[in-house]
């Protein structure tokens, strides 16, 4: 703001305009001019108003909200044919801030013309600090990542709109602007946006998130939306700020989606947090709860070692814990106790969950009962350690009676090692003519006993025959 303001003089008569201009001159910048320049403040003789009258209404209402005073100079015995400041209605400002009435000494012109300069000083003020306000709040309604749209109160009309906006739905602003909200948001239920309007403008706000949009190129983004009034009236614009959720919603969708898959799992699934103490369980499924008989309540914030006991071997436990330590994944398998205190065998399965950064937030194990196979492994080596030491010779054969196994017993005496008899038949007297190379029977008939045992001859590396008892594989 310049030390010295201007004023501008719309004076009947040369020597009132001089004597006013000489007055003036003391403090101010006086312009006398015929047409409206832009200064501080307007002195109009009551004989100009008529002639400056359309053009100061529309200069204040150009410069508003920045207050530009005008100062009437009424005519002594003057009817007033100029309506003052109180008497004055229509939209804008009014058109006459003050009123002296002439003559004028210098003290009460000086006060009057400073009282409405300072009024003008202050509005300067504000109307430079309101201009900085629009102006961010342009810049924060142009940079905000969420869509934003102003709709009017009858809820046909999109009156203002953001490039988040613009790029959401795939219109130029322009064409934004041009078409019915209901062509864009929630396109297939408009009366379920219209009620949303309505009851935004009841209540003043309102959020939703089961809108729609649909794109210019027909695609449906789901809306997740927030809305306000903008003024408080029955029938007032409403703001609406609009954030996509399509793939948000997808992926909850796809998380819920596995999340009952691990619930319902056949196998025992459960996660730990190795960043608390003991590296306890956070999550155990419903088949956890049905392998152990423990629910959930008694198992999460446990280490899950609490399943083990006496029967429980030490080293399948340090296999895991070395693993864990290493953050490594790893597979066990080793005698675990039921809440019952029953005994099964768990296959147990770890493996660490890594963040972006590769670091470890979780573990992850599975458990899987494999009791009934367990034991038919331990059944078969014992069967098998039998065999091997059996004092009679033992050979299998499949259904065909191809030979799969001989125990030692069968080598020493046949002469034939188990890489040279597994894989031939033992001829039988219908057998007779096989090669030598595929058989090595002696040529006597074997027979079968109704125990499902078949006593057989075979003939061994040296020629002679060895009686042998066999019992065929299921």
């Amino acid at each position: 703001m310049s030390e010295r303001h201007t004023v501008q003089l719309f004076i009947h008569g040369d020597n009132d305009r001089e004597a006013l201009e000489e007055f003036l001159d003391e403090r101010y910048d006086v312009i006398v001019d015929d047409t409206l320049q832009p200064v501080d403040c307007y002195l109009v003789g009551e004989q100009m108003v008529p002639t400056y009258r359309e053009t100061l209404r529309e200069h204040k209402k150009e410069a508003h909200p920045t207050f530009t005073p005008v100062l009437l100079i009424q005519q002594e015995g003057s009817r007033g044919t100029v309506p003052l400041p109180s008497e004055q209605n229509g939209d804008g400002p009014p058109l006459i801030d003050e009123v002296v009435a002439a003559p004028v000494d210098r003290t009460t012109l000086f006060r009057r013309v400073g009282n409405l300069l300072a009024r003008r000083e202050q509005s300067v003020e504000l109307s430079t600090r309101y201009e900085d306000v629009q102006i961010r709040f342009q810049r924060l309604f142009d940079s905000t990542n969420d869509a934003i749209f102003v709709v009017a109160p009858s809820g046909d009309e999109i009156t203002e709109c953001n490039p988040a906006a613009c790029y959401l739905v795939g219109y130029s602003r322009d064409e934004l602007l041009s078409v019915s909200p209901t062509e864009t948001i929630h396109a297939d239920d408009r009366e379920r946006f219209r009620s949303f309007l309505q009851q935004v403008q009841e209540a003043g706000q309102g959020s939703t998130d089961d809108l729609t949009c649909q794109t210019k190129d027909g695609e449906k983004r789901q809306l997740e939306v927030s809305a306000a009034t903008l003024e408080d009236s029955d029938q007032s614009p409403v703001i609406l700020s609009a954030r996509d959720v399509t793939d948000r919603k997808a992926y909850a969708r796809e998380l819920e989606l596995k999340s009952q898959a691990m619930d319902k799992a056949p196998v025992g699934i459960t996660i730990t947090d190795p960043d608390r103490e003991d590296n306890p369980m956070i999550y155990v499924n419903e088949g956890f709860e049905a392998l152990t008989g423990y629910s959930e309540s008694e198992s999460l914030g446990r280490n899950c070692r609490f399943l083990q006991g006496e029967a429980t071997r030490e080293e399948p436990v340090a296999e895991m814990r070395t693993a864990v330590e290493k953050d490594e994944p790893v597979s066990v398998e080793l005698r675990n106790y039921r809440k019952d205190g029953s005994q099964f065998w768990n296959r147990v399965s770890i493996a660490p969950v890594r963040d972006d950064a590769g670091t470890v937030e979780n573990y992850v194990g599975f458990q899987e009962d494999v009791s009934e196979r367990k034991e038919r492994e331990m059944d078969l080596q014992l069967f098998k350690k039998a065999v091997e030491n059996a004092g009679h010779a033992v050979f299998i054969t499949d259904r065909e009676g191809t030979i799969e196994y001989v125990n030692p017993k069968f080598e020493s005496r046949s002469g034939y090692t188990r890489e040279e008899a597994v894989g031939r038949t033992p001829a039988s007297s219908n057998q007779a003519n096989r090669t030598r190379s595929s058989t090595i029977g002696c040529g006597r008939r074997s027979f079968r006993a109704s125990s499902g045992m078949q006593v057989s001859s075979i003939s061994a590396k040296t020629g002679s025959c060895i009686t042998s008892t066999r019992r065929s594989r299921p």
